[in-house]
């Protein structure tokens, strides 16, 4: 739905007076559940700038401007309703406005600390701890670890390079809760804070059902370690001048797992895209580029169905129980911390495809799912795939629109 030229005018006043009343507050409050929801999907809002923040507690979190107003925002991923977040900021916060609500929200979801000048890294999935960075006597930054019901602080590391605080893999968390990885190196017991291993490498990325984690040692080979048995395998050994890229990605359950290798040959590039298990399977996709553009947007699909991948302004979706792949050019665009651009589920993917965001089956049969004259810019859905937000552009300006999507596909997609 589109609104008029007269209507057009009528929207962006609501809004106005809407924020208008949001930016009143003092600080983050209430629940999620109070805060005023949109009428109903369809609405539309312009924006100047649109930063995403954190997603917690089934909400998805971001921060808009119009003109000189900013305000907060929460998708909820259960019901699809919109919902200003009160929020205020103070000058100095505003110069540095994801990184301080983001520290909020964790603080408001780990019940309050009365510490206000924390910042808030990480929430342990059961609340019991968080972990958070504050200048040393010596003016470093450190790392604490804050037990909430024992309201207890346990000191972690000193000397944190203030740059790797902002990193979404600088704090994982296992899935036990019983390990903490600080920097994809530092294996930290929960909940003493002891330094139980520090791994002989990088890029430590835990499995997301069990204490695994898999890492690039010193020498270049991928390993899988446990921390409970002290036991570590090899998962791959490179070859002549080949070199592991990024970081390992894991499918949802935790079964199987991808990296990226590089082969320089010249003034060409031979890039390796892996999918293994931790027994036989060893999948493997080869692309030569022309130059040395890195694999993006690696991603596995549940069960590790689906391989999805970016590589020189084409997005690459490979059917793993097939071998059939198809390729999608046009994605010229580096993904940011924005919206994503594309989705996998259970039996497809959901991407945008110039000015349409389309779902491919596992038999690669396009189905047109939201259609808009403007360019977009990513989407999120919500969990049972009924309602999606869009960020939009055009020669005005920059949109948020809430959508209803077509009934047939939420059962055929979700998970």
């Amino acid at each position: 739905m589109f609104t008029s030229d007269k209507s057009r005018w009528i929207v962006p006043v609501v809004w106005l007076l809407l924020l208008g009343i949001v930016n009143s507050f003092f600080m983050i409050s209430g629940n999620p559940s109070s805060w005023p929801p949109l009428p109903s999907p369809g609405l539309e809002m312009g924006v100047d700038q649109f930063v995403p923040i954190h997603e917690q507690d089934h909400q998805y979190f971001f921060l808009i401007s119009q003109a000189a107003n900013r305000s907060l925002w929460s998708f909820d991923l259960r019901t699809g309703q919109l919902h200003p977040v009160p929020v205020s900021l103070t000058q100095a916060e505003k110069r540095q406005p994801r990184d301080t609500l983001q520290s909020l929200l964790l603080q408001r979801a780990a019940g309050g600390t009365g510490e206000l000048n924390r910042q808030i890294l990480s929430l342990s999935p059961d609340r019991s701890a968080y972990v958070w960075a504050g200048k040393n006597t010596k003016n470093q930054w450190s790392l604490y670890l804050y037990k909430t019901g024992q309201a207890q602080n346990v000191p972690l590391t000193d000397q944190v390079e203030p740059e790797a605080l902002s990193s979404s893999t600088f704090i994982q968390w296992s899935a036990d809760q019983k390990y903490l990885l600080v920097n994809g190196q530092r294996v930290i017991r929960l909940p003493d804070g002891w330094t139980s291993f520090l791994l002989n490498g990088s890029r430590g990325v835990w499995s997301p059902r069990r204490s695994d984690l898999l890492y690039v040692d010193q020498e270049g080979k991928l390993q899988l370690f446990n921390p409970d048995s002290g036991e570590q395998h090899t998962m791959y050994v490179t070859g002549k001048d080949e070199t592991v890229m990024g970081h390992p990605v894991w499918d949802p359950d935790g079964y199987y797992f991808s990296f990226v290798t590089r082969v320089r040959m010249g003034e060409k590039c031979l890039q390796r895209i892996h999918v293994m298990d931790t027994r036989l399977f060893h999948y493997v996709e080869q692309e030569i580029t022309a130059k040395p553009e890195l694999v993006s947007s690696l991603t596995l699909s549940k069960n590790g169905k689906f391989l999805t991948y970016i590589l020189d302004g084409r997005l690459k979706i490979v059917n793993l129980d097939t071998q059939e792949s198809r390729v999608y050019d046009g994605f010229v665009r580096k993904q940011t911390k924005g919206l994503p651009y594309f989705c996998p589920d259970l039996n497809g993917i959901w991407l945008v495809r110039n000015h349409r965001i389309l779902f491919v089956s596992d038999q690669f049969e396009e189905r047109e799912v939201y259609k808009t004259s403007r360019q977009l810019l990513g989407f999120r859905l919500t969990y049972d795939r009924k309602r999606a937000i869009v960020h939009e552009s055009d020669s005005r300006g920059q949109w948020i629109r809430l959508v209803h999507l077509p009934p047939q596909l939420q059962s055929d997609a979700a998970e």
